[in-house]
């Protein structure tokens, strides 16, 4: 009968159980990384629709901000003027969307002419007797501009512009208009004779260049009526030989980006016109 040195069958007995807890720690193992592996789903699962509920429930300031945003640069009717009386109230995140030439002219129409941005005026038209005043009057300036008008709009054909003069006042003394423009201009109040002063017609192009007394832009949601919110109105002042605004080149439509070419095209107008 074979028997083994107690060493030795000490050292077999070692190797037993060491292998035993090898093999157990292996089933140890693979059932703990099955665990491992389900508990990261379930807290996946939970990050995911957790995630899925915030961007469904956006912030309220997001969502005001998106839409302020909206009826400045494109002209979103129904938010406008909650836009100017949050920006007149001093709502912060609405003024971010305003530039400063728009929120000078806003606060003017507000606190000096007393306007109201849900309240669009009726045009106001100059009686036939005070126009024809008004044409005697800019009769040398006329003589200059219908021709450079002309040159202009033909540059500009088919892009849907009118181009527009006024004098220091503000009345409309000269129109040209493309007929795709001619609806707009009727329902706004754009003919000869109209009164588009800002103290009248609030934040325009004509009338608020006339305060600047420099080139701009007023584009859609940053006119101050509601009204006028479809328009963008480029306009540059007309000066006389003593640096005295006596008229004002405008060219108006229903683009939904003011273009820079427009602008510049503008401009070399007016400095051609004035003395």
């Amino acid at each position: 009968m074979f028997e083994c040195a107690p060493d030795s069958c000490h050292r077999e007995d070692r190797r037993s159980r060491t292998a035993f807890c090898r093999v157990g720690n292996v089933r140890n193992a693979t059932t703990l990384s099955q665990r491992d592996r389900e508990v990261p789903k379930n807290i996946l699962l939970a990050q995911r629709l957790t995630g899925h509920i915030k961007r469904l429930a956006r912030p309220t300031s997001l969502l005001e901000d998106m839409r302020l945003g909206n009826a400045l640069a494109h002209g979103d009717l129904a938010e406008h003027e909650e836009l100017v009386r949050a920006v007149l109230a001093g709502n912060r995140i609405a003024r971010s969307k305003v530039d400063d030439l728009t929120y000078a002219s806003w606060k003017r129409c507000h606190e000096e002419f007393s306007l109201d941005p849900g309240s669009g005026p009726d045009p106001l038209i100059a009686p036939r007797t005070d126009l024809q005043q008004h044409l005697d009057d800019a009769r040398q300036l006329l003589e200059i501009a219908r021709p450079e008008m002309t040159n202009l709009y033909q540059q500009l054909a088919g892009s849907g512009h009118a181009i527009i003069l006024t004098n220091r006042g503000g009345i409309l003394l000269n129109y040209i208009g493309d007929p795709s423009f001619t609806d707009t201009a009727a329902h706004v109040g754009i003919r000869t004779g109209a009164v588009w002063s800002e103290a009248v017609q609030g934040t325009n192009g004509m009338g608020t260049c006339l305060i600047e007394k420099k080139p701009l832009v007023i584009h859609k949601g940053a006119h101050f009526f509601t009204s006028n919110g479809s328009l963008t109105c480029a306009a540059a002042p007309i000066f006389d030989p003593n640096g005295e605004v006596i008229a004002i080149l405008d060219a108006s439509s229903e683009a939904q980006l003011a273009q820079q070419h427009t602008m510049v095209l503008l401009n070399m107008s007016a400095q051609v016109i004035g003395y």
